[in-house]
């Protein structure tokens, strides 16, 4: 007489048939559950991105608007140390990111500046950086992070060139931004307290960062 098998064997592929497309279900939720925050991530990420590319090019446009007013002034334009024009000095309060206001003549040398040189400081800047760029395009200029030879601290230089009536190149009218005021001014995109947001160079350099940003900004 044949041997019954145990019940479990009978139901066992019943309930196989039960459980393979349960699971299969559930994995296939998973997965659109899992794509649907990926997608949710990226729409947010794309959105701070365009955020914060809209914030810093806006910043950028006004102090473009503020260097064009000023290289129209005689003052600026004479490059004159004995003479400096006291818009430096009433123009730099207009926004707290903004460091300084000041001339450079085309060898680099400081002719005035909004904010007093510190003491025992250098009297000339790096004219290889922005001047060149202004100098060689005879038009408005942004410059790479560096740390600012006023102020010591890390800025990005926005310049606009002094043309004279014959059409030399004369130095820069230039506007020195704090890029550490500018960052922790800034949300810069921020998603959450854990996300780390900012923007870099194209070498790397960060100009805006939003978790600290005294450790990193000016640095790969």
């Amino acid at each position: 007489m044949p041997r019954k098998r145990p019940i479990i064997q009978h139901l066992l592929p019943l309930v196989l048939a039960a459980t393979i497309p349960f699971l299969g279900l559930t994995v296939f939720n998973l997965w659109q559950r899992v794509q649907q925050v990926t997608e949710l991530i990226e729409a947010r990420l794309v959105d701070a991105a365009g955020r914060t590319a809209f914030d810093a090019e806006r910043f950028i446009r006004i102090g473009q608007d503020m260097l064009s007013r000023l290289v129209a002034r005689p003052l600026v334009r004479a490059l004159d140390a004995g003479q400096c024009d006291p818009e430096l000095v009433n123009y730099l309060a207009f926004i707290p990111a903004y460091a300084n206001l000041l001339t450079i003549a085309t060898d680099g040398r400081l002719v005035c500046s909004a904010v007093a040189p510190r003491a025992g400081g250098p009297q000339s800047g790096n004219p290889s950086a922005v001047m060149d760029q202004a100098k060689r395009t005879r038009a408005f200029a942004v410059g790479a992070p560096e740390k600012g030879f006023v102020t010591d601290k890390w800025m990005t230089s926005l310049a606009q060139p002094i043309i004279d009536a014959q059409g030399a190149f004369q130095g820069v009218v230039a506007l020195s931004v704090d890029l550490l005021t500018f960052s922790k001014t800034r949300n810069v995109g921020a998603l959450n307290g854990n996300t780390v947001t900012g923007v870099i160079t194209s070498n790397g350099q960060f100009i805006i960062r939003s978790m600290d940003p005294d450790e990193w900004i000016g640095k790969p």
